[in-house]
């Protein structure tokens, strides 16, 4: 998918201009995933990025021979598991982006678009921590406003197209909707039912309808810019194996970076003109800048520091200047 995409352009870019070696392995989430994971832990890598974050992985990954393994994108399922993998000398911490900013920043869009009567479509509880942020974020957004009323929520598994196309039937004061992610489906979705023009729609995760329906007028927020966890993962890794350093000095706490918050076609147009064409969320030389062996200046209250800094407005500022 899109997402997908950017993860692994983003690092081939940095394989290119730093001279490293990235194998991509897709494990999919069924029970072969298990058994790739070991295949390719085999080659003995020097450090593994991973978009899982789990206890048999980062075991696995000690048993192939303490192989560094750091998780991007994704958070802890709990408190516990946090602890547990953090005992692991291999394990270097978490990346992830703040999943319930987002779901509250698409609520305060909504209701900056007039939007009062509004609808959650989630996946199921319980079954994605990042998407039950997403999910408390939006739901805490529409309480802070007594005249927001939420008419709904649908926690159906990614069936976010049927559940709009119903809720559109049943309340025809819907005005709003939040997806814990959008794809092409709900896009389809808005268009076939006739919601645009009527209904406004805030979400996570760009697709290729986004710019449209930014231009339409459908869109009041769309969270990107996740991808740049995996090339903070490689920042985690490299400076492990540079110097010993580890950016990330409590292992156990998730460290958050920004979304870039997209509000309308002219945020859309600078997200792809200064992410997504070529030179990623940060270039080369700014990643090695985040590396300890290079930058002694860079220390794990650094790196946390460079996350909350991480804005649209704060990439334009580092790329404006660039070819």
């Amino acid at each position: 998918d899109k997402l997908g995409s950017q993860y692994k352009s983003s690092l081939e870019y940095l394989g290119e201009k730093l001279n490293i070696e990235f194998t991509f392995v897709e494990t999919g989430m069924g029970e072969d995933a298990r058994t790739i994971v070991e295949a390719a832990l085999v080659n003995k890598p020097d450090a593994w990025i991973a978009n899982t974050c789990t206890v048999a992985d980062v075991k696995a990954a000690a048993d192939a021979g303490n192989i560094p393994y750091v998780s991007c994108g994704t958070i802890f399922a709990s408190d516990e598991v946090a602890q547990e993998m953090a005992t692991y000398e291999n394990f270097m911490g978490a990346i992830g982006v703040d999943d319930y900013a987002a779901g509250y920043s698409a609520a305060e869009a909504l209701y900056a678009d007039g939007c009062r009567n509004v609808l959650l479509c989630g996946i199921q509880k319980g079954a994605s921590g990042q998407h039950d942020q997403r999910a408390f974020g939006f739901l805490d957004g529409v309480a802070a406003h007594e005249d927001m009323n939420l008419l709904g929520e649908d926690y159906s598994m990614l069936q976010f197209a049927e559940a709009i196309t119903s809720f559109a039937a049943t309340y025809p004061e819907l005005d709003g909707v939040f997806c814990t992610l959008v794809n092409e489906a709900i896009y389809n979705t808005f268009t076939t039912e006739g919601l645009v023009g009527s209904v406004q729609l805030g979400g996570l995760d760009v697709s290729e309808s986004t710019g449209d329906y930014f231009d339409n007028g459908t869109l009041s927020y769309m969270a990107a810019g996740n991808y740049v966890t995996n090339m903070l993962g490689f920042v985690a890794v490299y400076n492990y194996l540079l110097d010993g350093t580890r950016i990330i000095d409590d292992p156990a706490e998730l460290v958050k970076w920004n979304n870039i918050d997209l509000r309308n076609s002219e945020d859309y147009e600078n997200y792809i003109k200064y992410l997504d064409s070529g030179t990623p969320a940060y270039t080369a030389n700014e990643i090695i800048q985040m590396v300890h062996y290079y930058n002694e200046d860079m220390t794990p209250e650094a790196f946390r520091e460079a996350g909350k800094a991480y804005t649209l407005e704060d990439v334009i500022a580092r790329h404006e200047n660039l070819g």
